[in-house]
């Protein structure tokens, strides 16, 4: 299996340049193996290129924090936290053009600084006492309050460092801005319910959340809300149209460039708005405290095809292909149907493709479909995948992500299998060998099931 992240690849990728045999056997390589909310992207070697200047900020008696400053003089202060696969070039843009617009800008990668590996494991274990302490020190120099500001699993760390500002000083703090963010405390398991991180049920304090259409954990984005409500939390939330992953450099279609140019003048305001909003004490809440390493949280990640245990009724179908062709199934008894959520960006899907195009020719002729179901992209952006990926069989453009969201997808690739009575019985929420033998075998035995 392979993870990236959006994301979610998540978020949210690299260019895999190892075979996907090498990495489906290594579990080391989980960050390589699923395709999440966050987009995992090739960090930015030469930051100097953007401008700013470098800092390096002493917590404690010898924990360095570096990172890219982006100064002005009196504007508001922004603490700016990598949310665990580094800066990236957009981050540096955004950066940039947030201080021409008279912020003045922090950027830290904390991972990177503490010498953690990269990755959702790494950010989320973050207590937030690096949060608090770095935003203490800027209050300090500046002498105005921080706004913190992450994205997908960086608003763990960001929202646990809130809290403690809140309550130990609470003056430097204004409050937060959260792209996308994403609090799974695990990855569900298919058809599970998703389950979240404590510290959303914690937190009180101002915050504006910019939330993409087209991420995957947009399907999880009210519930979230609705808990950071209850918890009395004052929520704006900006919608993203068109937006997949907004710093992923992949991510070119003209509504994420539109939106980039938009977002340093929006942030301005809501920056003001949030200055104008009064930081609540903390409220009472239970544990918020990251697992130790003792305690793991156990993940809902596939090595193989297994047994489902959601809900064992397939959603109907009825969507396009690329080609403008409507698809529509209402009934799946009679065949064993196999569903492939996927998306282009992801590299575990596309190097699953070929032992999917050896599965559907082994079973030719039997009561056998392949369907796949793409996730978030254009009709043209597939045509154009199409022409360099030889994929034979049908692909369905799930361009809203709606489809996904009734299958409770969160990964990518996630693959049903349903049996000729129509019900879910199989599983996997990673990529694999789709012709290896007991994956044959397990479809083999469906098909002459009495």
């Amino acid at each position: 299996m392979r993870q990236c992240a959006c994301y979610p690849c998540l978020m949210h990728p690299r260019r895999s340049r190892f075979p996907l045999s090498r990495l489906l056997s290594s579990r080391s390589l989980l960050a390589w193996l699923l395709c999440l909310p966050m987009l995992a992207v090739a960090a930015v070697d030469n930051p100097e290129q953007y401008g700013g200047e470098s800092f390096t900020i002493t917590l404690g008696e010898d924990t360095e924090i570096t990172g890219r400053h982006f100064p002005t003089n009196d504007g508001p202060t922004v603490l700016w936290i990598a949310s665990g696969y580094g800066l990236h070039p957009r981050h540096y843009r955004v950066a940039r053009a947030l201080a021409a617009q008279g912020m003045d800008v922090w950027l830290a990668d904390l991972l990177e600084s503490l010498f953690m590996p990269p990755g959702t494991t790494s950010i989320r274990s973050l207590d937030g006492h690096y949060v608090a302490q770095l935003a203490t020190q800027l209050c300090r120099r500046r002498g105005q309050p921080v706004t913190l500001i992450s994205g997908s699993y960086g608003a763990i760390p960001v929202l646990r460092g809130a809290r403690l500002l809140q309550r130990n000083s609470r003056n430097c703090l204004a409050g937060a801005i959260l792209f996308s963010p994403n609090f799974l405390a695990r990855v569900p398991g298919l058809g599970e319910e998703p389950e979240f991180l404590p510290i959303i049920d914690a937190t009180n304090i101002p915050l504006v959340i910019f939330q993409a259409e087209k991420n995957s954990n947009r399907g999880q984005s009210q519930q979230v809300l609705a808990r950071l409500q209850r918890a009395g939390a004052t929520v704006w939330v900006r919608p993203m149209t068109g937006v997949t992953a907004l710093f992923y450099d992949g991510d070119t279609t003209a509504a994420t460039r539109t939106t980039l140019r938009q977002v340093p003048q929006q942030m301005r305001t809501l920056l003001e708005l949030l200055a104008r909003t009064p930081i609540p004490a903390p409220r009472p809440a239970p544990n918020i405290a990251p697992r130790t390493t003792g305690t793991p949280v156990p993940g809902g990640l596939d090595h193989r095809l297994r047994p489902y245990h959601g809900r064992p009724e397939p959603w109907p179908l009825d969507l396009k292909t690329a080609g403008g062709q409507r698809v529509r199934i209402s009934d799946y008894r009679g065949q064993v149907t196999v569903v492939n959520f996927w998306a282009s960006w992801c590299p575990p899907c596309v190097e699953e493709i070929p032992s999917l195009n050896r599965l559907k020719e082994k079973f030719t002729g039997r009561p056998f479909r392949l369907i796949s179901i793409n996730y978030g992209e254009s009709p043209q952006q597939i045509r154009r995948f199409l022409k360099k990926v030889d994929v034979r069989f049908p692909v369905l453009l799930d361009e809203d992500g709606r489809v996904a969201r009734q299958w409770k997808v969160v990964a990518f690739p996630s693959t049903f299998v349903i049996d000729t009575a129509g019900r879910i019985r199989y599983g996997v929420n990673a990529a694999i060998h789709w012709d290896d033998p007991a994956v044959t075998e397990t479809l083999e035995a469906l098909l002459t099931a009495e």
